[in-house]
């Protein structure tokens, strides 16, 4: 993991200065072979830094990377040795000076940046066919995109000087736009729901397209033994079936009402070129399906044929017990398209293995049950992707094998029980996906394999009970990640296997009720992650096994009530609030795994507890208690706590109990005892000072009773530490009492001075003592009394 680091590290520090890396994976080195790539790395840095000459990059290491500065020359992302689609690459930014690449099982989101050559998506693989996916959605492609072999392409932003399209690949253009020619070749697919086409789109080999949206400018044709179907969109030029030169068998079927030609109405049928003269059907006029109108010249080239058909119902529905999605005679009223909504209902079951399946809106189970399964080709819903749709309904949808699914939004389980599977391809929800949407749904989704799942939002119980199991693939939600969304709703998440689940914010329970089990496998919040966000809210992330959690923030109990309890794996945050609002309350506890944490908040502004029974925390700073108004307690009862600084009651109440002998507490900068700490032990507790300063400014001795059973050692070989006194300057006297006081003897020397800087006797004139049960003081290390009164009961002194 960490020679993997290392190597991204590097890769992404040429990036920035036009290097050139080749990575390979890790498996086919052994760890000389690893050395050795680390040496590479480090030797190829060195001279681009003194020379600036290399320009190309290659991705092929099967790791993530999101890329926003500037490549010279060629980029190439290659995943060729995957068995299936893997690991993603995101571009956000910066800038490709030559061809961008996309090779084998290589998975492409295209966001921003400039690639000023091509953009080729499995294009020079020669026989092998490549598996490639590539979503883009903004940035520009200044030379054309290429596919070839059955990649996929979206396109819904960004721009393109041109599109071309090889087969069997299969392409939808949703949005942005394409300045040359869009041309689609040998057994390709190709839809049109929206953009803008500055030039014309045309069709030839054995490959089919469909028309719903968009803006063609400069019209239509096809060649070959093509077929083109046309139910919508604003097209301003010419309509040509047929090639220039050659006969040619393709079709174009025009889908709507109130065709005339030349001004006069026609019926509507087929049209050949034998039935026009030269080749010229005349100016066609209509209303197409989708409501543009058409005001074109018509041409038929020979052996073409245009196809004029009535304007179909605005739904149609799924009419057999069992088919293909793309069969036209499954459906009532015909295959629907990008304007059209789908119904499967009735109990009825239909399924896809290729092409390009393209609908307005699809509700799989409405009244009664349906289902679907996809092992290949290319789904896109321009609306809204429906599982479950009317109560009782119970609606499945089955993902495996290279399909691919695009939707504007999604609903699993709307008002009934809605399921999807997916243990391979790749889904995309451009904005949110919901998992029980609404109150009384229930929705469940199932992620493993290699299946991966891409979405703006992601809800799982948004109104109902939703669940959602991960055991392989990875989870990108780019915006918000919540389980148990509104008020009244039930959301359960678990994360096992070799998992990946990415986000920005992660909420559980953000109105609702949420859950989060995570025993395996990755979790990273690059924002936060709260846990009971609004005051009705309660939320619970339970971590164990061999879990990754990472976050920047992590707010348990906002201002609802959070929790986490861990047994193993590890957290790793930057700043962790318990309690983060005055209603929130929020729980910690810790019998095993890891926590690493910048500062731990137990009680910022609510009431926070955080509770260790084992494992390990590493925390630079500690806080029990912060904000006015606050309560915040802590408890070590096993288990290895190591704090920089950690502060208790400094202006609220905080509460430290040390509740056994076994517990190990290493202290490396400051203990610091507020006016409103408590500090209780059992018997034979110890805290080791590292090099740490000890602070008192308590004015009651009754509230840190516990300082009587606990050994305080101070340690830290060159580094002075300094203890602040709080007794009264007589030998009766137990305020504050020491049990034992030991300086070095255990990890080096110690060196510690005795301070007065503050009055913990407000009621006493003087200076203040220091009274301790047994003082021991080790071998070269030394006690600077500082002219202040030291009692002891027993003194062992290992350096006479």
């Amino acid at each position: 993991m960490g020679e993997d680091r290392y190597i991204k590290t590097a890769m992404l520090a040429l990036f920035a200065v036009g290097g050139v890396a080749l990575f390979r994976r890790r498996e086919t080195l052994g760890r000389g072979g690893e050395v050795a790539c680390q040496f590479l790395v480090s030797l190829l840095f060195m001279l681009l830094l003194a020379t600036s000459s290399l320009d190309a990059a290659i991705l092929d290491d099967g790791g993530e990377h999101v890329i926003n500065t500037a490549v010279t020359g060629h980029l190439v992302i290659d995943n060729s040795d995957a068995a299936a689609p893997t690991a993603a690459e995101l571009i956000t930014g910066g800038s490709v000076g030559q061809n961008l690449s996309v090779y084998g099982n290589s998975i492409l989101y295209m966001r921003g940046g400039d690639v000023r050559g091509d953009l080729n998506s499995g294009y020079y693989l020669g026989p092998d066919w490549s598996r490639a996916r590539v979503h883009i959605s903004g940035g520009t492609v200044g030379g054309s995109i290429h596919t070839w072999r059955g990649d996929h392409v979206v396109m819904s932003g960004g721009s393109a000087s041109a599109v071309d399209v090889k087969g069997p690949s299969m392409v939808a253009i949703t949005g942005g736009t394409v300045h040359g020619i869009v041309r689609c070749w040998q057994q390709s697919q190709l839809a049109l729901s929206g953009g803008t086409l500055e030039r014309a789109f045309g069709v030839g080999g054995t490959s089919v397209a469909t028309v719903s949206g968009g803006t063609v400018q400069e019209g239509l044709w096809t060649w070959g033994e093509s077929n083109m179907t046309v139910t919508g969109g604003d097209i301003r030029g010419d309509i040509r079936s047929g090639g220039d030169g050659g006969d040619s068998n393709s079709t174009i079927i025009l889908v709507g009402s109130g065709f005339a030609i030349d001004g006069v109405p026609t019926g509507y049928g087929i049209y050949y070129a034998s039935d026009c003269a030269e080749d010229y059907l005349g100016r066609l006029t209509g209303q197409l399906a989708g409501g543009e109108y058409l005001h074109n010249d018509v041409f038929i080239r020979s052996g073409s044929r245009v196809v004029l058909k009535p304007a179909p119902a605005a739904n149609t529905a799924w009419d057999v017990s069992t088919g293909h999605v793309l069969q036209a005679s499954n459906w009532s009223d015909g295959l629907p398209d990008s304007n059209r909504n789908a119904l499967i209902n009735g109990g009825q079951s239909a399924f896809m293995s290729g092409g390009v399946f393209s609908v307005s809106s699809i509700t799989i189970g409405d009244s009664t049950s349906g289902a679907v399964s996809q092992s290949d080709g290319l789904t896109v819903v321009s609306n809204v992707f429906l599982v479950g749709g009317s109560a009782g309904s119970n609606g499945t949808y089955t993902l495996n094998g290279a399909g691919e699914l695009v939707a504007l939004a999604g609903k699993i389980g709307v008002a009934g029980k809605g399921f999807v599977s997916q243990s391979s391809g790749l889904v995309t929800i451009h904005d949110q996906l919901h998992v029980a949407a609404q109150v009384g749904s229930e929705g469940g989704y199932s992620l493993s394999g290699s299946g991966r799942l891409m979405s703006l939002r992601l809800y799982v119980g948004n109104g109902g009970t939703g669940q959602f199991t991960q055991t392989g693939g990875s989870n990108i939600v780019r915006d918000q990640f919540r389980v148990g969304n509104l008020q009244g709703s039930y959301g359960t998440y678990e994360l096992s296997g070799s998992s990946e689940l990415s986000t920005m914010r992660t909420y559980v329970g953000y109105s609702g009720t949420g859950l989060l089990v995570h025993t395996d496998g990755r979790h990273q919040a690059t924002d936060r992650l709260v846990l009971g966000q609004d005051e009705q809210a309660s939320g619970r992330y339970e971590l164990g096994g061999n879990a990754v959690l990472e976050s920047r923030w992590q707010y348990v109990g906002h201002g609802g009530t959070g929790a986490i309890l861990q047994d193993g794996g590890s957290n790793v945050a930057q700043y962790i609030r318990l309690a983060s609002m005055s209603a929130g309350t929020g729980a910690y506890s810790l019998s095993g795994g890891r926590l690493a944490a910048g500062t731990l908040y137990i009680g910022y502004s609510g009431e926070g507890e955080y509770s260790q029974s084992g494992g390990m925390s590493e925390i630079d700073v500690m806080r029990v208690g912060f904000n006015a108004g606050s309560d915040g307690r802590a408890t070590v009862a096993g288990g290895s706590l190591t704090v920089g600084t950690l502060r208790v009651g400094d202006g609220a109440a905080g509460e430290l109990q040390v509740a056994s002998s076994n517990a190990q507490i290493i202290i490396t900068n400051l203990l610091h005892f507020g006016g409103c700490s408590v500090f209780s032990a059992v018997a034979d507790s110890e805290i080791r000072m590292s090099g740490s300063i000890f602070e008192n400014l308590n004015i009651d001795p009754n509230a840190l009773t516990g300082l009587a059973n606990t050994t305080l050692i101070f340690e830290g070989d060159a580094v002075i530490s300094t203890f602040e006194v709080g007794g009264l300057d007589d030998v009766a006297n137990t305020d504050f009492t020491i049990g034992t006081l030991q300086v070095g003897g255990v990890v080096g020397i110690g060196r510690l001075q005795l301070v007065d800087l503050f009055d913990n006797q407000p009621d006493w004139t003087g200076r203040e003592a220091l009274h301790v049960g047994k003082l021991i003081i080790g071998q070269e290390s030394h006690l600077d009394l500082n002219g202040i009164n030291l009692y002891c009961m027993e003194l062992i002194d290992r350096g006479v």
